[in-house]
């Protein structure tokens, strides 16, 4: 089945969806991208995705071409096209061509590219290996919060990753600090069974997921805190898990190599965002 893509207003097959070789997200990774997920065919979360989308074209001075509804539209639009009932919807936004070089004089014309992909697994029922990378974020790198094209740091990570036969990469910022992995944000449950992640200011990706993870504690009254660890600290935690929109909450059962406890907390933050999940529809 040859998927479709929506490409600056134009319904297209995948194969013939191009944008030119000056394209600045190819050139620089100039560009911003979203990764929703789609639940019975409508998209989990929008407006908090629609938020950060455009918080980081602000910051990047990336002019946004279209409004939300027309957006939304056209996300509602591939939905349809490509029968995704649940799976995942990108929305990827550079800023075009130009003049070569990193100057942005001239770049007056935004692309935005929308797919979306079924995928009929369970999102939130998957585990999770952690190898610790060399890699280190920047501790208050404001860019960290959002999906920006360039993600070379955490691909690097992951390349760690892969070689070590683990299934994601464990990040640290600067200061040696756990800061995230590099297939969603890092929490760990205390002994006191306190839900604890790594503040922003370690480069951390303002998640989606990880925000309903924090109103899920609020909610259910369960003590969330933020705090920097060092990465030898989740061998004496209760519990470890990531969050992504891609597959919700997943736990980490081993980090290099050495196993991880369970923590039973987990179960019960995966089934409530199951029912949030579900609200959608």
């Amino acid at each position: 089945m040859n998927l479709r893509v929506w490409l600056n207003g134009a319904l297209l097959p995948s194969d013939k969806a191009t944008v030119p070789i000056s394209d600045r997200s190819w050139m620089y990774g100039d560009g911003l991208f979203e990764t929703l997920r789609i639940h019975q065919g409508l998209p989990f979360r929008w407006n908090d995705h629609w938020t950060r989308w455009n918080s980081g074209a602000q910051l990047i001075r990336l002019p946004v071409p279209y409004s939300e509804s027309v957006v939304r539209s056209a996300l509602s639009t591939i939905i349809d096209a490509n029968q995704v009932s649940n799976g995942i919807a990108r929305l990827h936004l550079s800023r075009g061509s130009g003049i070569r070089g990193y100057s942005v004089v001239g770049t007056h014309s935004p692309s935005l590219a929308i797919t979306a992909t079924a995928d009929d697994q369970t999102p939130e029922y998957l585990s999770v290996t952690l190898h610790l990378s060399t890699v280190r974020l920047p501790s208050g790198d404001t860019l960290g919060k959002f999906k920006t094209a360039s993600k070379l740091p955490i691909i690097l990570a992951q390349i760690e990753a892969d070689e070590a036969g683990a299934s994601a990469a464990l990040l640290t910022d600067t200061e040696g600090m756990v800061a995230t992995s590099s297939r969603g944000n890092l929490f760990w449950i205390d002994g006191s069974n306190t839900v604890v992640t790594p503040p922003l200011s370690t480069g951390a990706l303002d998640g989606v997921t990880r925000s309903v993870v924090i109103e899920i504690c609020r909610d259910l009254n369960i003590r969330f805190e933020e705090d920097r660890q060092l990465p030898p600290s989740l061998f004496q935690q209760a519990g470890v898990f990531i969050t992504s929109s891609g597959f919700g909450l997943a736990p980490v059962v081993a980090l290099n190599g050495s196993s991880l406890p369970a923590s039973p907390l987990l179960d019960r933050l995966r089934a409530e965002y199951r029912l949030l999940l579900e609200r959608v529809a």
